[in-house]
């Protein structure tokens, strides 16, 4: 997998999205919302690979790995951590937070950063978005 091509188009992808991809009951983050959010693997299925069936699998996960387009090389077992790490940026991080998470992640890796130069800071109203969804998840 080319992991700096993966790590570029995650960046943007968030980076302009600025919203967490969740939904259900539960607000569970999603690899595709009804709304056309995609989180941070959703971001590398193309539409006609993306089934619902992947909905609830980790990142790292076959069903899921075996459904990134095909552009971004073959998924190696060397790659699935950093598909996990870009997924954690995403669910597990406020918003406002990515920009700095994702630079962690590319030193982690080894991997350019400058992608993220494309993206002024997070504005406050993103932590506002995030504590809409935190207040919307159960605990």
């Amino acid at each position: 997998m080319d992991q700096q091509l993966v790590f570029d188009t995650v960046a943007r992808h968030l980076l302009s999205q600025r919203r967490r991809a969740i939904g259900g009951v539960e607000n569970n983050c999603k690899y595709k919302t009804p709304e056309g959010l995609r989180c941070a693997v959703g971001c590398l299925i193309p539409a006609d690979r993306y089934s619902p069936a992947i909905e609830g699998a980790k990142a790292s996960r076959s069903v899921v790995t075996e459904r990134i387009d095909p552009k971004y090389g073959p998924v190696l077992c060397r790659d699935e951590a950093l598909l996990t790490d870009l997924q954690q940026v995403h669910d597990g991080y406020l918003v406002s937070s990515w920009p700095q998470e994702l630079r962690a992640v590319a030193d982690r890796f080894r991997l350019q950063h400058s992608v993220l130069d494309e993206f002024p800071a997070c504005s406050p109203a993103s932590d506002i978005m995030d504590a809409q969804e935190s207040r919307a998840r159960p605990e």
